[in-house]
C-alpha cells in the first residue's frame, strides 16, 4: 500500500464527511456533465458510509478477542504484561488489515464507475473548491505522455491512479535494447567445377605410378576437354579447321596410342611373372 492510496483515503474521510456534504460537493460538476448520474449516486451512497471505519473496527476487534481469550479462556491467564503487549500488537495488524480491506472495496467502486476519467475530474474539482493547495494526483498533466522523457533540468513525479492495479506493470523490465547488427556472414567457398576441377581431381587420384599409355592418354583428354570448354564466339569456323587428312590423322593417333597401350600392357605383364612369382 503506497503513501499517495493513503493520503487518498485520508482525505476521501474528511471531505466526504456525510451524504448531504458529498451531493453538495459534486452537484456542480453534474451539472456540468463532468460526471454521469450513476457515478453520482454511486458517491454519494460510498464515501459517506460506515466502511470508513472498517480499520478501527478490525483494530478493536483483534485487541479486545485476544484480551478474552488470554484473561478468560486460556489457562493459567496471560499476565497483565503479556496481554497489554500481546494486545497492541494484534490491534495493529488489525487496523492494517482493516485498511487493506478499505483499499479493496475502493479499487472495486472505481472500477464500477462508468466515466473514470471524468470522476477523477470531478474529484480534483471538489479538492480546489475545498481549498487544497495541491492536486492530488489522479490526472496526468496532458504533456506527459507514457515513454516521453521530462525537459532537461526538470523532473516531474509520474501521477499514479492510487486504485489501480499496475503494481506488475510497474516492475516490468524495460526494454532490452537492440543487439547491434552483425556483419555478413562468410559465405564458404563454391566448390570447383567445371572441366578443370575433375581434371584435377583425377591428377590426384591417380598420383602414383604411371603408365606411358596413361600419360598419353591423360595429355589426349587434357587437350579434348580444353577444346570443349571454349565459347562457341572464340571457337574458330569449322571450314577454317577443316583438311583433307583430318581422318588420317586421327587414325595414326589412335594407332600411336593402342601401340603404346600394348608396350604397356607387355612390361607389366613381363614384371608381374618375374622369376621369384610362384
Amino acid at each position: 500500500m503506497s503513501r499517495s492510496t493513503v493520503g487518498m483515503l485520508a482525505w476521501l474521510n474528511d471531505t466526504f464527511s456525510s451524504r448531504e456534504r458529498t451531493e453538495d460537493l459534486l452537484r456542480p460538476d453534474l451539472d456540468a456533465g463532468t460526471i454521469t448520474p450513476r457515478d453520482y449516486r454511486a458517491a454519494a451512497a460510498f464515501y459517506p458510509s460506515n466502511n470508513r471505519y472498517l480499520p478501527y473496527a478490525c483494530s478493536c476487534f483483534a485487541a479486545s478477542s485476544l484480551f478474552v481469550y488470554g484473561h478468560f479462556f486460556r489457562r493459567p491467564p496471560m499476565s497483565l504484561a503479556r496481554i497489554t503487549s500481546l494486545g497492541v500488537l494484534s490491534g495493529i495488524i488489525g487496523q492494517f488489515y482493516g485498511q487493506y480491506r478499505l483499499v479493496s472495496m475502493h479499487k472495486d467502486f472505481v472500477r464500477r464507475l462508468e466515466n473514470r476519467p471524468g470522476f477523477y475530474r470531478a474529484l480534483e474539482n471538489v479538492n480546489i473548491r475545498t481549498g487544497g493547495r495541491q492536486p492530488l494526483g489522479l490526472l496526468r498533466p496532458p504533456s506527459q505522455h507514457p515513454g516521453t522523457a521530462a525537459p532537461h533540468g526538470e523532473q516531474h513525479e509520474q501521477d499514479a491512479d492510487p486504485w489501480s492495479d499496475d503494481d506488475q506493470t510497474r516492475f516490468q523490465p524495460a526494454d532490452q535494447p537492440p543487439s547491434a547488427p552483425r556483419g555478413p556472414q562468410p559465405q564458404p567457398e563454391p566448390a570447383q567445377q567445371g572441366r578443370w576441377g575433375e581434371i584435377r581431381a583425377a591428377n590426384a587420384r591417380n598420383a602414383g605410378p604411371r603408365s606411358a599409355w596413361d600419360e598419353v592418354r591423360q595429355s589426349h583428354e587434357r587437350t579434348r576437354i580444353a577444346s570443349a570448354s571454349q565459347s562457341p564466339n572464340d571457337e574458330p569456323p569449322r571450314d577454317a579447321l577443316a583438311s583433307p587428312d583430318t581422318d588420317s590423322e586421327q587414325a595414326k593417333f589412335d594407332a600411336m596410342l593402342e601401340a603404346e597401350r600394348r608396350k604397356a600392357d607387355a612390361s607389366t605383364s613381363a614384371s608381374s611373372s618375374g622369376p621369384w612369382r610362384g
